[in-house]
């Protein structure tokens, strides 16, 4: 049973580094194309400068590539570690995306519940899969 719960919890925490990635890569796809476009796909709530989308475009893609990297390279010991820190530190960015849709307080919409919500379960996920990560570099 022991080996079941294992596997079920790797295998979740990788999907949910995937999933993390894809949604962190299709946000700053939004942003760039709601900037170039001028349209309304994502609400601009986050934005409280000119220029803030640029710096939420370039740590959204920087984190989704580097959780990309973190399930591609799982086999090496501290590459795991540092994968699931840098999960842990993607649901803080989620966290803060969620929070500033509340903060400046626009007529309510589905992205001020959704991305904490994800948020809460990615840093989750990352600390259960840190703690196992480090008990496994210990055996070694």
């Amino acid at each position: 049973m022991k080996d079941f719960k294992d596997w079920l919890i790797v295998h979740f925490a990788e999907a949910v580094k995937l999933f993390t990635g894809a949604m962190m890569y299709a946000t700053a796809i939004f942003m760039i194309y709601d900037r170039v476009v001028d349209s309304e796909i994502l609400p601009s709530y986050f934005q409280f400068s000119i220029y803030d989308w640029w710096a939420w475009v370039i740590t959204l893609t920087t984190l989704a590539t580097l959780n990309i990297f973190g399930i591609l390279f799982v086999d090496i010991g501290k590459a795991r570690i540092i994968g699931d820190l840098v999960l842990q530190v993607s649901g803080i960015a989620l966290l803060i995306i969620g929070w500033v849709f509340i903060v400046r307080y626009p007529p309510a919409h589905w992205l001020m519940v959704f991305y904490p919500m994800w948020g809460m379960t990615t840093i989750i996920a990352g600390r259960h899969m840190g703690k196992r990560s480090r008990l496994k570099l210990k055996e070694y």
